[in-house]
């Protein structure tokens, strides 16, 4: 859960599904109370909490269950911890009499620690906002010189368009890498970003990258899955995505919205929970733009056959 100023935002799941759930929320809906939200299945879900002791206690709630359930809320010690910092920025001009903007905003966790993982995740994060991992700057500063690059360079498109430009449209860039999961082993960071410079629509995704905390090496599928289990999962990959949308085992794939000849390929674009492992696929990789993005959650129980001896442990 990451808190910026006034602004609560995080990820949870349940133990029977595994699959992440974004939240939202803030500490000023509610005088005294946080009060966190997640839309989910046609439906919304609430929780608000309040300060117990070293812990929060509240309800949960959802529109589509009647009556509340407590929550508890406690703080666990992890082995990596963060700092969270966070900026935003907006530039308006005016091009043919109209008001065009360029918008910036970008977020982002930060290792607190001087370990060699952290000192390697430090690096990497710098690499994905700005291709310079080797930048000296605190991290707020360096956060700060991204906005402003981005800005400057907006600003000098705008500025050069002709008077008769007959199109004009606005753009903005979204940037946020933030912690999925982390348990004694492995650590799961999520890179959610959204560009749009023109064009019928903008384009957006979510990269996922899972580390071993005792070497900082990234993994790979062939780090998980026996030579077996990577031929099997596409069809388990399929499978799910026929159950998650109520469909037949018989039904074509595109029944689903994917491309016809289904999934060729597995997505290196994962991410783990405590209970299972899911697969990303964004937007054109195995579905057009209009069927939007796949994230495909396989359990453990679904995948134990296939997994190394290694990785179980």
């Amino acid at each position: 859960m990451y808190i910026y100023g006034h602004q609560i935002n995080g990820v949870y799941w349940y133990d029977t599904q595994g699959k992440p759930i974004d939240f939202f929320g803030d500490d000023t809906t509610l005088p005294g109370s946080i009060v966190l939200k997640n839309y989910i299945n046609d439906g919304e879900e609430t929780i608000i909490l309040n300060k117990a002791g070293k812990d929060f206690s509240g309800t949960w709630s959802s529109t589509k269950k009647p009556g509340s359930l407590k929550v508890i809320l406690s703080e666990s010690k992890s082995n990596i911890e963060f700092d969270f910092y966070s900026t935003d920025s907006i530039y308006a001009t005016q091009i043919n009499g109209e008001e065009v903007t360029c918008s910036y905003s970008g977020s982002m966790i930060w290792p607190r620690g001087d370990d060699k993982f952290s000192k390697t995740l430090a690096r990497k994060i710098k690499l994905a906002l700005s291709n310079d991992s080797l930048s000296s700057d605190q991290p707020d500063i360096f956060l700060k010189k991204r906005q402003t690059q981005y800005i400057d360079q907006s600003r000098k498109m705008f500025d050069s368009m002709s008077a008769d430009q007959i199109h004009t449209f606005s753009m903005e860039s979204y940037m946020n890498i933030g912690l999925l999961y982390q348990s004694k082993h492995n650590l799961c960071i999520r890179t959610r970003f959204y560009d749009y410079e023109g064009g019928a629509h903008g384009y957006g995704g979510d990269l996922y990258k899972t580390y071993d905390l005792e070497s900082s090496e990234q993994l790979i599928l062939d780090d998980i899955f026996t030579a077996s289990g990577m031929e099997v999962l596409p069809l388990l990959i399929e499978k799910q995505i026929k159950q998650d949308r109520g469909l037949r085992s018989s039904d074509p794939i595109s029944s689903a919205g994917l491309f016809d000849e289904g999934v060729v390929k597995v997505t290196d674009n994962f991410y783990l929970t405590p209970s299972g492992i899911g697969f990303f696929y964004n937007q054109y990789e195995i579905a057009p733009y209009a069927s939007g993005q796949y994230d495909v959650f396989l359990n453990y129980d679904v995948l134990k056959n296939y997994l190394r001896p290694t990785f179980k442990k």
